[in-house]
């Protein structure tokens, strides 16, 4: 039997210095989303039914201590150690994906509040409030590269109607560049 069905494009893994190396996918015979350690080949979790994902499509991205899985216009928040359920928000546009992977970036620790980053097929950039799944601001014009986590904050690119700039957030302040 596998531990996941989904293929290895559509299969996010972290390295953990806690769990090991955490691979996060779909399990055809559950329908779920399920959290594997590679090295010991055991299950961690499977996310609650209300979790849903496409086996065809890109069901998460591990970061900031969660599992973002995303389908169209749903990301589910679940907690990388145990599966349990953090929020689930529904925005006004599909989140893009970009080189396999939702174009999304949590770089908090887990145990603090903070914001995430997507962005959508509508070239925007939202910040999400990781604790409730708000919607706290909007970047427009956001285009090509997806988030890019950097030290201190995100890197995106937008597009300011002539130029292409790449600009560091704080996803905590909000969409003014630092």
């Amino acid at each position: 039997m596998k531990l996941l069905d989904s293929d290895p494009a559509s299969t996010d893994i972290a390295i953990d210095p806690y769990v090991g190396m955490i691979c996060v996918g779909y399990h055809k015979a559950s329908n779920r989303v399920r959290a594997i350690d590679a090295l010991t080949q055991r299950v961690l979790w499977e996310a609650p039914p209300e979790v849903q994902c496409s086996e065809t499509g890109v069901p998460a991205v591990i970061c900031g201590g969660r599992a973002y899985v995303v389908t169209d216009t749903a990301i589910w928040a679940v907690a990388l150690y145990s599966g349990r359920l953090i929020f689930r928000t529904m925005l006004e546009s599909a989140v893009q994906c970009g080189f396999g992977k939702p174009n999304l970036w949590d770089p908090c620790h887990p145990s603090v509040p903070g914001t995430l980053v997507a962005q959508t097929i509508r070239d925007q950039y939202l910040g999400i409030e990781r604790g409730y799944g708000s919607v706290l601001w909007t970047l427009p014009d956001a285009k090509d590269l997806g988030p890019v986590p950097v030290p201190g904050g995100v890197a995106v690119c937008a597009f300011d109607g002539q130029q292409l700039s790449t600009l560091l957030l704080d996803p905590n302040r909000g969409p003014d560049p630092v």
